[in-house]
């Protein structure tokens, strides 16, 4: 049959083109489809399929009217594209609830989000959040607001029509959503009660240099206490900086020391600054006489080897940071060699000087030295107190018989295994059960932290055990 008015157009952003033709007959179009113009090779697709608008015209020359062109221009400048973002997919979720005080960079908000162009295309936008009434820390509903915008590798995805440059207008929308803030009580006892004992404590009884780190660890803890907002690591953080600058305190007239356990090691300036006043009068409230470390502790305290939190609570419990292990390990190894105690804490950081110490006498590796402030708070695991301390004295004189990997949970092979074998030899460690099992990852307690201070300095608190 005839045909006539063939004309041809290409899919915006795919490489497809159709060919439509009038078959004079029956008044119907044909309608092919190719993916290689080139080749001149075409796929049927039938008549009156994937039809055009009813008012398409066909033929050898198409008018078109004025107002058809200004529409056609409006859509596509020969001289550069210019789009614009028509359409906003809507986003996952539409709100976000947070437990704890985050700024507005912290929250985990949706970064992209998906557009339709104004040519039809697809695209991905990024999202940048902004928001005129966000506060961290109070609870409460705050709208959201997210600019949207194409970044340069995302325009260059976009085809052009004439194969020259396309500009999209990518401020014209917006996202929003909603973020309600509601916290979780954080816990502060511990905090709150290591504040009023700080409180108890009398600047003039104390040297400047050791108050005034002191007294800003206080009001930093003062003021996390009162933050409602505050997140459990922020609680947790004061409180390791009060207790270290409160165990970083020096009395301006030390007491007189204390006749030791072992007359070769006199306890001068020992750990504990209140050593030998008062030696009848054991001051740690919270350690029960009929509890198994309260002769551990009262040994220890008695030779200086260890302060309390407050001067009437030792706090048993709690645990020890791996600089705390490196000050008690820089300062028995003084203790055993000079017969006295005279660091002091540094000027920037407490540890400073004990780490600075326990290097140069080959305690602990170099290393330390590059830990940050956050790793030398963090909890010391059992294991790794054992490799600190170990460096401390220079020999442990065995008097048990522990077997290569008789420790159940501790083989000869593993990190520091050969420290923590002396330990239990030396009879300094036992185990926590008839087994001996060791714990190595977990953290340390300041009960366990005693008994294994004075097993170390006196050598007859130490204990017989066979695995």
């Amino acid at each position: 049959s005839a045909a006539e008015g063939s004309f041809l157009f290409k899919v915006n952003g795919e490489n497809r083109w159709y060919l439509y033709w009038d078959y004079n007959d029956i008044h119907q179009f044909g309608v092919m489809e190719t993916t290689n113009l080139d080749s001149g090779e075409w796929t049927s697709l039938g008549i009156n399929k994937n039809m055009p608008s009813d008012n398409v015209r066909h033929g050898g020359s198409t008018p078109v009217t004025q107002k058809e062109l200004e529409a056609i221009l409006s859509k596509w400048n020969p001289n550069g594209e210019k789009l614009k973002i028509s359409e906003v997919s809507a986003l996952a979720e539409s709100e976000l609830t947070v437990t704890e005080s985050k700024q507005l960079s912290e929250l985990n908000l949706p970064k992209t989000v998906a557009v339709t162009l104004s040519n039809g295309m697809q695209a991905t936008a990024d999202i940048t959040w902004e928001s005129s009434d966000y506060q961290s820390g109070v609870n409460g509903s705050y709208t959201l607001t997210g600019k949207l915008s194409l970044s340069e590798a995302e325009k260059a995805k976009i085809p052009s029509a004439n194969g020259g440059t396309v500009t999209v207008n990518d401020n014209n929308k917006t996202v929003s959503m909603t973020c309600v803030v509601r916290l979780t009580a954080v816990n502060k006892d511990a905090l709150n009660k290591a504040i009023e004992e700080a409180k108890k404590l009398t600047e003039s009884d104390y040297t400047a240099e050791s108050w005034q780190p002191f007294a800003a660890a206080l009001k930093k803890a003062e003021e996390i206490s009162s933050n409602a907002g505050a997140t459990a690591e922020q609680v947790t953080n004061a409180l390791a900086e009060l207790n270290n600058a409160f165990a970083g305190l020096t009395q301006i007239t030390p007491p007189t020391p204390v006749i030791p356990v072992t007359p070769s090691k006199p306890a001068q300036l020992p750990f504990n600054p209140n050593a030998g006043s008062n030696m009848s009068k054991f001051p740690f409230t919270d350690v029960p006489s009929d509890s198994w470390y309260y002769s551990s502790v009262k040994a220890a305290w008695e030779n200086g080897l260890i302060n309390g939190t407050s001067p009437t609570t030792f706090r048993p419990d709690n645990t020890l940071t791996v600089a705390e292990a490196i000050k008690l390990a820089a300062a028995l190894h003084q203790l055993e060699s000079e017969g006295k105690v005279t660091l002091r804490n540094g000027q920037v950081n407490w540890y400073d000087t004990y780490v600075a110490y326990a290097v140069q006498e080959d305690i602990i590796e170099a290393k330390y030295q590059r830990y940050t402030v956050s790793q030398m708070n963090a909890p010391a695991t059992r294991r790794e107190f054992v490799h600190i301390l170990h460096g401390a004295l220079d020999e442990y004189d065995a008097i048990n018989s522990i077997g290569e990997n008789a420790i159940p949970d501790v083989k000869t092979g593993d990190t520091y295994a050969a420290e923590i074998y002396d330990f239990y030899r030396a009879g300094i460690l036992t185990g926590s059960n008839a087994q001996g099992t060791f714990h190595p990852e977990s953290s340390i307690k300041r009960s366990e932290v005693a008994a294994i201070l004075i097993r170390m300095y006196d050598e007859s608190m130490r204990l017989e055990k066979t695995l």
